[in-house]
């Protein structure tokens, strides 16, 4: 059964309560660190525990797109709030399988850098009341997994140099 997130938009970066954040350089154009990112496909590939990622709205896809991702046992219905080819990618997600968050909100930001792309990936987040007793110890397995994703996303982008 899936259970709504509180709608937010990209503002909520400046605001969330809790901000994850994880940044790495990879040694790659911007143009094909971007098409890892926007390819949902390629979710599976490169970021760990994807199982599947697939838009569900027709193309073109951008602001207000609809996609759906397992990761786990997390189920997750999203929609795009910036496809802004090769700098910004950011969903909003819209509800989940595991009450867990009352929010949340996904940015990544690709900036060109003389060695390749540096990435920065933000989990902008609010946990549910229930949870906020377990955010000591939720809150750094969130940040492993991203670190984990972004590892994966620079020899996803690497290996097909």
């Amino acid at each position: 059964m899936a259970v709504s997130l509180r709608a937010e938009g990209l503002d909520y970066t400046d605001r969330a309560p809790v901000v994850i954040e994880e940044t790495l350089d990879v040694a790659a154009a911007t143009e094909r660190v971007w098409a890892a990112v926007a390819d949902t496909a390629a979710w599976e590939q490169w970021f760990a525990g994807m199982k599947s990622c697939r838009y569900t709205s027709p193309e073109p896809i951008g602001a207000g797109s609809k996609r759906t991702v397992q990761v786990g046992a997390l189920k997750i219905d999203e929609t795009m709030l910036a496809v802004d080819a090769p700098s910004r990618y950011a969903f909003r997600i819209d509800s989940t399988n595991i009450p867990l968050f009352a929010a949340l909100i996904e940015v990544i930001d690709l900036e060109a850098t003389d060695a390749g792309t540096h990435v920065r990936y933000r989990q902008c987040l609010e946990f549910r009341a229930w949870a906020k007793p377990f955010a000591k110890w939720l809150t750094p397995q969130v940040q492993r997994g991203l670190r984990r994703g972004l590892a994966g996303l620079a020899s996803h982008v690497e290996a097909r140099h």
